[in-house]
């Protein structure tokens, strides 16, 4: 049995006793801690909005001159800034790319494709592309447009 007063003692958390073996749990706990799992919720969903709102206005600000169109590439270099910026509106890195890509071909290939010294081969073309998320309906036009220099350079 508990010796007198023992249950007021200071040093026990609140609503621990000798003969229960852990902590009650009460309504009104319960009722705290919902309510500061809400307010933590809440909060994370307003900081989650807040991100992705300006995640939106800055890519609702790009102008259409931002967006990458490989059928403007008249040569080359043209076709490589097109790829640059398709990387850049993508926001892919050249490590995501290659690891998106399978690692085949390695950072430094991928990004060797984007100089405009040459255009890249059709291999590599394909995962640069794929790298920036690019389905096969996606790579049509930067498939055909690649061609188009190729012929036109040999």
């Amino acid at each position: 049995m508990c010796a007198k007063g023992e249950h007021d003692d200071p040093r026990r958390p609140e609503g621990r006793r000798p003969d229960d073996g852990g902590f009650r749990l009460t309504a009104e706990r319960l009722a705290v801690a919902i309510r500061l799992a809400a307010d933590h919720l809440a909060a994370l969903i307003r900081v989650a909005a807040e991100y992705l709102a300006g995640a939106l206005q800055g890519w609702a600000r790009r102008s259409p001159s931002e967006h990458p169109d490989p059928a403007t590439a008249r040569t080359t270099a043209e076709f490589a800034e097109q790829l640059r910026r398709l990387k850049r509106y993508r926001g892919a890195s050249y490590r995501e790319m290659a690891r998106l890509s399978g690692g085949t071909p390695v950072v430094s290939t991928l990004s060797k494709a984007d100089k405009g010294d040459r255009l890249p081969s059709e291999r590599v073309l394909r995962a640069y592309l794929r790298g920036c998320h690019l389905d096969d309906a996606a790579m049509t036009p930067w498939l055909e447009a690649r061609g188009r220099l190729a012929m036109r350079d040999h």
